[in-house]
């Protein structure tokens, strides 16, 4: 018992001497590296008063009045790669605003295509600069837009809100156009925009042939027919209303392709790729003036032949003023099952001979 209390005893004068060693008698405080649990007037270091609401407030209000200025300054280093310019001096930003509140920052992109290849780049590329201001929040909301569908068809209802038609010719059958055509839009499709196909070939119409609508009832909107769909794109042909071909003669044809482009109600889609039935004759100029088609994609194949055919189908929109933006040499090699490699069906470049030709 004597033993315990005499340790108790030196214990508490150790600890009384330290704390009376590590203390300053006049002002209280210990030395740089004394325990914090030593000296009686020891604070936490996070002592700063916390601001009153309306601190806070006054805190989130505090944006400098030339915010707009500065979010342009900043957007003007993000670039559109094709363009090779800035968005700001493109026009591309709209509906700028921030919310005086909360900091919040939010604006439209509006882009030449709604399937713009770095569009998911450019919206990241635009949050991170305008997040990185020192008086917005974290919550930057980019819209990526494009322009709103014109009404470049006419007087024709059912495509008012078409965007934009591509025709898609080969001046010859055969050659690969209807496949061309449904690639091509499935394509966009993947690529995130509104598509519709419009068979166009009354006499042997294509389309039914190489893609299954997922359902095959024609329905109608008022007066108008429905497209029918498959996989999100919008379909519509000669062969789903009527089976087989149709035998009857060039001004009934003509009429007939007037009805289906004023009955069919397509909506708002951005891209209606029209499959055109082959040559270069009343029809299809009918067709070229018609709904004012923004471009149009030739289809040939390495053949003599078909390359005299590719060239009157360029002259023929060339006299319509529809720009011919691409060919498509189909069928130019075959895989030799038995060497498992390409070969070329013919040595000749017919591609280049067109780019000579039309320069």
């Amino acid at each position: 018992m004597r033993v315990c209390l005499a340790l108790w005893l030196s214990v508490v004068g150790v600890s009384n001497a330290f704390t009376t060693v590590h203390r300053n008698p006049l002002t209280g405080v210990r030395p740089f590296g004394t325990p914090s649990i030593f000296h009686p007037r020891c604070t936490s270091l996070s002592s700063s008063p916390t601001p009153t609401e309306e601190e806070e407030e006054t805190r989130k209000v505090e944006i400098p009045s030339n915010w707009a200025q500065q979010i342009l300054y900043e957007l003007t280093q993000v670039r559109d790669p094709g363009l090779e310019k800035d968005i700001v001096s493109l026009g591309f930003i709209k509906n700028l605003s921030v919310d005086t509140n909360t900091a919040d920052v939010s604006f439209e992109v509006e882009l030449t295509s709604p399937i713009h290849p770095t569009k998911d780049q450019l919206r990241t590329d635009c949050t991170n600069l305008i997040a990185a201001l020192p008086w917005t929040s974290q919550n930057i909301k980019v819209t990526m837009t494009s322009p709103p569908p014109l009404s470049s068809t006419g007087d024709i209802q059912g495509m008012a809100r078409v965007n934009s038609v591509i025709a898609v010719s080969s001046c010859k059958g055969g050659v690969g156009k209807s496949t061309t055509a449904v690639n091509l839009a499935y394509a966009l499709q993947s690529l995130g925009a509104r598509v519709g196909i419009f068979d166009a070939d009354i006499y042997g119409p294509s389309l039914p042939t190489m893609v299954t609508p997922d359902d095959d009832a024609v329905r109608f909107i008022g007066r108008q027919i429905q497209p029918l769909q498959r996989n999100n794109v919008q379909l519509m042909s000669f062969g789903y209303v009527n089976e087989g071909s149709a035998v009857m003669r060039g001004p009934m044809v003509s009429q007939l392709l007037d009805q289906f482009l004023s009955l069919t109600y397509w909506g708002e889609i951005d891209y209606l790729i029209l499959d055109m039935p082959p040559g270069t004759g009343d029809i299809q100029l009918t067709l070229s003036q018609r709904l004012s088609i923004d471009a149009a994609v030739i289809v040939t194949t390495p053949q003599e032949l078909s390359f005299v055919d590719v060239e009157r189908g360029i002259e023929m929109f060339d006299s319509v003023n529809v720009p011919c933006v691409a060919v498509v040499e189909n069928m130019a090699y075959y895989d030799a099952n038995d060497k498992k490699e390409e070969e070329k069906t013919d040595d000749k470049d017919d591609d280049d001979d067109l780019e000579e030709h039309f320069k």
